[in-house]
């Protein structure tokens, strides 16, 4: 995947892809995923415990992270539009980023490009952070309220 999105889009974005993903294997409780489209690879981390599946993004070879909220609104806390709202605003404080109120129900992307600045990678790195704890935390009161 990083050979392929090299080819197409560069040196640069390639290198955020290698953050990206290196981030994730360093979480060591994300679930990875490689796809192969008939175009496109693509790269996702998720969040795979008993409250279900969570993958906030996916980066693909075309130079793009499509944000998949179309997906997280079935999990908690994700499925309240708040929430929703809050990792929007997280995401659009990083420059180049701007996620549209309509498209908190889809797969609104930002461009791999927005994010080759160090402090905008590290910015994007620490909202999946927070992404992350916020499903886990959700996890962990459902299971304590099952009790």
């Amino acid at each position: 995947m990083l050979h392929e999105l090299e080819a197409k889009r560069g040196k640069a974005e390639r290198d955020v892809a290698w953050r990206v993903l290196e981030w994730a294997n360093k979480r060591g409780d994300l679930r990875l995923w490689f796809g192969s489209g008939q175009k496109d690879g693509s790269f996702q981390a998720g969040l795979d415990d008993a409250s279900g599946y969570l993958f906030p993004f996916a980066l693909y070879t075309y130079g793009r992270v499509e944000i998949q909220f179309q997906w997280m609104l079935r999990r908690a806390p994700f499925d309240a539009p708040e929430r929703r709202v809050e990792l929007q605003r997280k995401l659009n404080t990083i420059p180049g980023v701007e996620i549209p109120d309509g498209g908190l129900d889809r797969r609104p992307s930002i461009p791999l490009e927005a994010l080759t600045n160090e402090n905008a990678v590290e910015a994007f790195l620490a909202t999946m952070d927070w992404t992350f704890e916020q499903a886990r935390a959700a996890g962990r009161a459902d299971r304590q309220a099952a009790e």
